[in-house]
């Protein structure tokens, strides 16, 4: 039981699918030994890839055993079971806002390659030939620091 005035809150951790379906697990683990733990009451639920899947499923009244049913077992009602192919659906709309920029980031690509570009060829040609006239001496040749 928790005290009155006491806040309690969930951190779940990523893991891929492995680590859903370890996390449900021991979902079920804890909510059979913690008496008067609801995992569906907690006063914050928060996950990274697989613990937020599986924090958003508590955070919503999903308890960890209809979440192992629906999950794991592929069992339950129609309305109940999760189908995979809701994950994979693509995100049209942040494709055409990345195309959208795309013209852009281009030009920007190519102006600093021709400006920069510029700006660096002679210093550039410079350091060659410094390292030209110490080989042609004997001289030991250093690295020469990037520009």
């Amino acid at each position: 039981m928790r005290r009155q005035g006491a806040r309690v809150g969930l951190a779940l951790a990523g893991g891929g699918r492995l680590g859903a379906i370890w996390e449900i697990g021991a979902r079920c683990a804890l909510e059979e030994t913690l008496v008067g733990i609801d995992f569906t009451h907690m006063d914050g639920d928060v996950g990274i890839s697989a613990g937020g899947f599986i924090a958003a499923g508590l955070a919503n009244g999903m308890p960890p055993r209809q979440m192992c049913t629906a999950f794991i077992e592929n069992e339950g009602g129609d309305d109940d079971l999760i189908h995979p192919s809701i994950f994979v659906y693509p995100a049209w709309d942040e494709y055409a806002a990345r195309l959208k920029m795309l013209p852009r980031l281009v030009a920007q690509a190519a102006w600093r390659g021709v400006w920069r570009g510029r700006d660096r060829a002679p210093r550039a040609r410079a350091a060659h030939r410094r390292v030209r006239r110490r080989a042609d001496r004997g001289a030991p040749i250093r690295p020469v620091k990037p520009v």
